[in-house]
């Protein structure tokens, strides 16, 4: 590849924002729970009992065991996304699809402000603060 489709890709955020797969697989979570709503946890996650059909519906493995889904990656990354760009939306207890999946897909600058409030609650969700290399 050279420089110069490398540039063509920088220039673009948008569209990088669009291919991002955390962003296409909340997407996939938002329409997974449609026009009803799931319950979540204290912590603010699905609870165990939906995880295997959250996966299904994301086309993710999942280990044999599943304390909560936030110990899942492939579950947990997509599910911040999906909360921080408002393509999700947790009030009393139950997640529902968000203001953001009314008008989906947004205008560029929305969808950039969308990914990057993503990238940044996946960068705190993963973080540990006593960690020197802590990104939070």
């Amino acid at each position: 590849m050279g420089k110069t489709a490398l540039k063509g890709d920088v220039d673009d955020p948008a569209r990088l924002a669009r291919e991002c797969g955390a962003v296409a697989q909340a997407v996939k979570l938002a329409h997974w729970i449609g026009t009803g709503a799931r319950q979540v946890t204290a912590g603010e996650v699905l609870r165990r009992a939906d995880v295997s059909a959250a996966g299904a519906a994301l086309g993710v493995r999942l280990p044999a065991k599943v304390r909560t889904a936030a110990d899942v990656p492939a579950l947990h990354r997509p599910w911040c996304t999906g909360v921080a760009a408002g393509l999700l939306q947790i009030s009393d207890g139950e997640v529902r699809c968000g203001p953001a999946m009314a008008h989906w897909p947004p205008a560029d600058g929305e969808m950039v402000t969308g990914w990057l409030a993503g990238l940044r609650a996946v960068c705190a969700a993963e973080s540990d603060p006593r960690s020197k290399e802590s990104v939070s």
